[in-house]
């Protein structure tokens, strides 16, 4: 019942992500992250996750206030990887969102230093 229930929140958190605010994206991205971050189970994660909230904060109103391409899709594939259960998938294709973000903040931080 947990694991239907923690999809219905990905759903949720996908569709929130296509349609709404900045704020109510920026909570729902944040929801999707975090439920991934909580069922991993492993504390080490968890414990890294906690000590860069500041960073996090940073990157999340990043790509979504400057609406990086591809957002919301990918968030919809590591949903459906989860909803497959197919872990590898899921690892793989979370790995390729984060360092998504990462480029889209370093090239948008990047254009701003050299004006």
């Amino acid at each position: 019942m947990r694991a239907i229930k923690t999809l219905i929140l990905f759903y949720q958190c996908v569709e929130i992500g296509r349609c709404r605010t900045i704020e109510e994206i920026m909570n729902a991205n944040e929801g999707f992250h975090e439920i991934i971050v909580q069922a991993s189970n492993n504390p080490v994660m968890i414990d890294i996750v906690d000590c860069m909230q500041s960073i996090i904060y940073l990157f999340r109103h990043t790509v979504v206030y400057y609406n990086r391409p591809f957002l919301i899709d990918e968030l919809e594939n590591i949903y459906k990887a989860i909803k497959e259960r197919d872990g590898e998938k899921t690892e793989s294709l979370m790995k390729e969102h984060l360092q998504s973000d990462l480029d889209f903040c370093i090239h948008l931080f990047g254009d701003g230093e050299n004006r």
